[in-house]
């Protein structure tokens, strides 16, 4: 299993802000009934509930209105990145995506889909969520993190730093504020996902067979990382 992300060159995307290639814009959004609900949970910050509270929330929200604009010159690939921050989405992805999860069986379990409304393009777009695992789930004492300004040195020369356990981590977190993580380790119950949304980490993460797949099929603007190393105990 892999660490996975978008890509963000001009060549790959069309377009040279480095971020993003859709748009949802707020008028649109603001046509739905429960535009306040929508503002609350999927465009909010909320500190009032727990991971699982609020991704159930924004997973059974109802939204009618849902359309997206790409920038001009955007290039319409596979993995879409998209602005405003919508809670719990990572990515838009196109049909021919969607086809390779279905293919080799992905389970329902792992993801969440919502259909989305784009102007003038040949297949269809969907907001991708993908629930996600709370920080408290890590294995802390077999997972390890390393300054970011170690990044360029060797492996063997990075300082490396494990905690006992959450609260330790939380510690370490507050005086240490810029981190990559080298390892991280779950339990085994998690093996055999296709795709983890780990709390801490900005970006998913993707089995071998499901990143052969998207390879296979060619899906656009796909990177696959190297690091961190994602363990099973």
């Amino acid at each position: 299993m892999k660490q996975i992300s978008h890509n963000s060159e001009p060549s790959i995307i069309g377009v040279n802000n480095g971020v993003y290639q859709l748009e949802f814009l707020k008028k649109n959004l603001k046509k739905n009934k429960n535009y306040s609900e929508i503002n609350h949970f999927l465009l909010g910050y909320n500190t009032d509930y727990s991971v699982e509270e609020e991704q159930a929330f924004v997973s059974n929200l109802k939204i009618e209105f849902l359309k997206g604009s790409f920038l001009k010159n955007a290039k319409k690939t596979d993995i879409v990145v998209f602005t405003p921050h919508l809670n719990g989405y990572h990515f838009v992805i196109s049909q021919k995506f969607l086809d390779c999860l279905n293919e080799i069986g992905v389970s329902k379990d792992e993801y969440h889909i919502r259909k989305i409304e784009v102007d003038n393009v040949a297949f269809n777009y969907y907001l991708f969520f993908v629930p996600m695992i709370p920080v408290t789930e890590i294995i802390f004492p077999k997972s390890a993190l390393f300054p970011e300004e170690d990044a360029l040195l060797d492996n063997i020369d990075k300082r490396y730093t494990s905690f006992k356990n959450y609260q330790d981590y939380k510690k370490y977190e507050e005086s240490h504020l810029f981190n990559r993580w080298a390892k991280i380790t779950l339990e085994k119950k998690y093996q055999n996902r296709d795709i983890i949304n780990l709390q801490l980490e900005p970006d998913l993460f993707f089995s071998d067979r499901l990143i052969n797949k998207l390879k296979l099929h060619k899906i656009t603007s796909l990177v696959v990382k190297d690091s961190p190393i994602l363990c099973f105990e």
